[in-house]
């Protein structure tokens, strides 16, 4: 756009130049016609340098007008330039108070399940990385032994399960994921009580999904059921939140029933966590074997 007026600057002086020349040419030929000669000098070069003075000045005004326009097209590229910078700053802060409000959020809900789950105690931890090669799905965590979290503590968000402590350090610990298919966790539904294990695989991992296997197939569940954990096992603590039923798959065998479970808890958004350093543990009853 600048080089296209500069083309045009120039072009515009060239016009001048040959405007220039015209009026000379007809100054002479005014000269020739009125008899310039007989007039005296000083009313001979007015007649002469009018037209000429008026032409120049009317092309004065027109290359006047277009370097003014040029200047104004600097000023409203400055203006725009500051405009963006402007717009973008707003949206970074934009950005910043949304996560300032997800993670006060988080925190509430947080705060809400450890007032409901009394029996249990905690330690407050941030998400400082995240990790998902295809094969596996693992949040790091800025709070280790240091903090009372050892290996195979659960770790959980007031929405539900996020997963299980797989390696520790005094300032930092590594959390496998629910949806990771390496984790199996003993599971209920809580509307009808069906008992399972949930699980994953790689092909359900990477669709942030996992299961819940060996139902009966006369088992009661339906899609929107809640699936908690069932606390057998002696690791995970009876009645998190792990998901809701989304789908259910009948097995060739027909005589169990697989439910799609979607997960509770995002775990590529969340960003603080609590880990379950100590609870009670629930023992299977010679009822429940039987």
């Amino acid at each position: 756009m600048r080089r296209d007026f500069r083309y045009r600057l120039k072009s515009n002086k060239f016009a001048a130049v040959i405007i220039l020349v015209v009026c000379f040419l007809a100054g002479i030929a005014v000269s020739a016609a009125f008899g310039v000669s007989n007039l005296p000098p000083k009313d001979a070069v007015g007649l002469l340098l009018s037209p000429i003075q008026s032409a120049g000045a009317a092309v004065g005004n027109k290359i006047s007008d277009i370097s003014d326009t040029f200047f104004k097209y600097d000023e409203l590229v400055r203006e725009n330039e500051a405009l963006r910078t402007e717009l973008a700053q707003l949206r970074i802060e934009n950005d910043n108070l949304y996560y300032l409000q997800y993670e006060n959020e988080q925190l509430r809900k947080l705060f809400d399940f450890s007032q409901t789950r009394t029996e249990f105690s905690y330690a407050q931890a941030g998400v400082v990385a995240r990790s998902s090669d295809g094969w596996s799905r693992r949040l790091t965590l800025n709070r280790g032994t240091a903090a009372g979290i050892a290996i195979d503590d659960v770790v959980v968000t007031g929405e539900g399960l996020v997963g299980i402590v797989e390696d520790v350090g005094p300032n930092w610990s590594t959390v496998v994921c629910v949806t990771d298919p390496s984790v199996s966790v003993g599971a209920l539904v809580s509307r009808s009580g069906d008992v399972g294990i949930a699980e994953s695989s790689v092909e359900y991992m990477q669709r942030g999904l996992l299961c819940l296997r060996y139902l009966s197939s006369s088992a009661s569940v339906n899609r929107g059921d809640t699936v908690v954990t069932s606390g057998y096992g002696g690791i995970y603590p009876e009645g998190i939140l792990i998901g809701t039923v989304s789908e259910l798959i009948s097995e060739p065998d027909d005589l169990s029933v697989t439910a799609v479970i979607t997960p509770a808890v995002d775990t590529d958004e969340i960003r603080t966590v609590f880990v379950i350093t100590n609870f009670e543990q629930k023992e299977i009853s010679d009822e429940s074997q039987d």
